[in-house]
């Protein structure tokens, strides 16, 4: 089984179609999406139509934000990031997103669990794949999972984990591996980088973001493969047309001036 794992669009429809179309030629079996589809980015409700029909039902265990306790459900595997979760309600950009969304989306919206597990047993596989936008200990709280952070955040995600566990998250939009008991960040002059996976040990992969790369000098956006056959993650970095989506974010004349430059830049540099 070959998972397209992809997190923070934030809106950004000409990143997530170039996404996309890469998947294609990546023999995807199925695609989870981690959160934050929204705000930042001019096509809110273009991406989350996108996402939405472009995502197959799938089983797996729901977990409950407080507790431990897991229900099973079958459903589309797309997570509640802290955007859909309205954490920065009062931002202009995010005002002018929810105007931009029926009330039956936003209603969906509000649904969204916060925390998903794949049983192995749904892909022949080994690893139990868990899924959250956050970290994974207290997911509906958003806290941030830095990579090369060797705090007590990162020790309770590992003490939560089984062997052979592999959580998949986002957030940070930096992209990052925690294998072999150390992080590691992809070369950023490669379009792909592929890591094998330490047989017993627990990994933790920031699949990076699609809409809002945030990487400096590099306006690619970035999502994840995970081979479950040969135990494989890849980071794949993808080139799109952000002028488009960087001269849509500036004619948004409802977002004061000062907003819309400041999120054009975040999707890289001038050229």
């Amino acid at each position: 089984m070959r998972y397209a794992i992809l997190s923070d669009i934030h809106g950004n429809l000409e990143a997530l179609e170039a996404v996309l179309k890469h998947m294609k030629d990546q023999g995807i079996d199925r695609i989870v999406c981690l959160g934050d589809t929204i705000d930042y980015g001019p096509n809110p409700k273009d991406c989350l139509e996108k996402i939405e029909s472009g995502i197959q039902l799938m089983q797996v265990e729901i977990r409950e934000p407080r507790s431990e306790r897991c229900a099973s459900a079958y459903i589309k595997p797309i997570l509640k990031g802290n955007h859909e979760e309205q954490k920065y309600h009062k931002l202009e950009i995010a005002q002018w997103t929810r105007r931009q969304l029926p009330d039956e989306v936003r209603t969906r919206l509000r649904a969204l669990p916060f925390a998903m597990r794949i049983d192995p047993k749904q892909y022949n596989g080994k690893r139990e794949i868990l899924l959250t936008h956050g970290e994974w200990t207290a997911p509906h709280k958003f806290k941030y999972l830095y990579p090369y952070v060797e705090d007590g955040l990162l020790r309770a995600n590992v003490a939560n984990m089984e062997e052979r566990d592999i959580l998949c998250c986002g957030h940070t939009h930096i992209p990052a591996i925690f294998n072999r008991e150390r992080w590691e960040i992809p070369p950023p002059d490669q379009e792909e980088s592929e890591y094998l996976l330490q047989g017993d040990g627990k990994v933790i992969v920031n699949v990076g973001s699609v809409g809002q790369p945030r990487m400096q000098s590099d306006d690619r956006a970035t999502y994840v493969t995970y081979d479950t056959t040969t135990d494989r993650v890849t980071f794949h970095r993808v080139k799109y047309e952000y002028g488009i989506t960087r001269e849509k974010i500036m004619a948004i004349e409802e977002v004061s001036k000062g907003t819309r430059e400041k999120l054009a830049l975040s999707l890289g540099p001038y050229k």
